[in-house]
């Protein structure tokens, strides 16, 4: 009842509420953790802090309380103080990886890289399937000039559990680069031999074969005989991708027009459809993949620049320039170069750009766009 007064605004019947218990319950961890959210809608900070140092103090094992008490107290910029507390808790949470995690987190903020890749790491060796530990484990090793490091990790961890299928997905992941390519694929075959079910393990070799031009193995892989009866929604796609990607588009545009129609909703398909009727000039099919797109996903600005782009293409100059418009507001904040400042009054637009003021065709500008907004959007 404390909690949802509190969500509705009610805070000083909540905090007289909150008072009457504490003075009845002191020893319930949970009441303090109810009155420091009390404190922090009425902006008492202090009152706020001491009350998550007391719900710490009776339940120090319970995660939730150590996450808000490190919260507040990083808030302040006592990191290393947050670090002791994780500390503290991890002993009693041993095995849990998200707790490993926190600490790493809280070292981070602190300071100590060292400490807090070689923690993550440990989080991720409780638990393999910690996505959060893993995209952290990339970030903190590119900062410190060792992007080796989650390949190597991943590695040991597939001897260590050598049994789990996602510790061999994982790996195939990190192995972009086409010299991993054997390694990537054989790890794909480990997760299949551990799990001939796992869907993704059949997408991601079958996108890897098709990346090093193997385009009829690539297919039978997309296409296992064990899932032949009801092959799923995402390898349906990666077939008709595989065909697109050796420039058969007229084999791969009729099968997933057939599936976005199924499942409307299905964004990669309709970006790739959006990808192909570009490719092939069909700008009102552009225009109309590209509009679900910004449907589906209303802010994201890749979408609404492929709109834009259809739209100029389709005649539709002031609507095409508003989107992009739209689009570099939404790329500033995302920290990415390439403003349209505005048109030549040609067929080009002027762009500024990290090399000055140029004159760009929509098309130059949607392929500086594309791998960093990849990269931000993905990361």
């Amino acid at each position: 009842m404390i909690h949802q007064m509190a969500g509705l605004g009610r805070l000083e019947e909540a905090e007289s509420l909150v008072r009457i218990a504490l003075h009845r319950f002191p020893l319930v961890g949970k009441l303090w953790l109810d009155y420091a959210q009390v404190c922090q809608g009425l902006h008492k900070s202090e009152e706020r802090l001491e009350a998550l140092r007391r719900a710490f103090m009776l339940a120090p094992g319970w995660p939730m309380a150590a996450q808000a008490l490190t919260e507040a107290l990083a808030e302040q910029g006592e990191h290393e103080e947050a670090v002791t507390i994780w500390k503290l808790a991890v002993p009693r949470n041993p095995l849990e990886g998200a707790v490993h995690g926190m600490l790493a987190n809280c070292l981070w903020e602190a300071g100590r890289a060292e400490e807090a890749l070689q923690r993550v790491q440990l989080a991720l060796q409780h638990d393999p399937d910690y996505d959060w530990a893993w995209n952290v484990l990339q970030v903190w090793s590119e900062r410190l000039d060792q992007p080796e490091i989650p390949i190597q990790f991943a590695r040991e961890l597939t001897r260590l559990r050598s049994g789990n299928p996602e510790v061999w997905l994982r790996l195939a992941r990190l192995l972009t680069h086409p010299q991993h390519h054997a390694e990537a694929l054989e790890a794909l075959d480990r997760a299949l031999v551990l799990d001939p079910y796992r869907v993704e393990a059949y997408d991601l070799k079958a996108e890897r074969l098709a990346e090093m031009g193997r385009y009829e193995e690539a297919l039978a892989a997309a296409q296992p005989p064990l899932l032949a009866g009801n092959l799923p929604l995402v390898l349906q796609g990666r077939v008709a991708w595989i065909e697109a990607r050796r420039g058969n588009y007229a084999a791969a545009i009729p099968p997933m027009q057939a599936l976005v129609a199924i499942e409307p909703t299905y964004v990669w398909g309709w970006y790739q459809l959006a990808e192909w009727y570009s490719a092939t000039g069909q700008n009102e099919h552009y225009l109309e993949a590209a509009g679900e797109l910004v449907r589906l996903q209303p802010g994201h600005p890749m979408h609404l620049a492929m709109r834009g782009e259809a739209r100029l293409k389709t005649g539709d100059r002031d609507g095409g320039k508003e989107d992009l418009r739209e689009a570099t507001l939404l790329l500033e904040e995302a920290g990415l170069p390439y403003r349209v400042l505005g048109e030549t009054g040609g067929p080009s637009l002027t762009v500024l750009t990290p090399d000055g003021v140029l004159e760009w065709s929509v098309e130059e500008l949607l392929t500086a766009w594309k791998a960093p907004l990849r990269e931000v959007l993905d990361g």
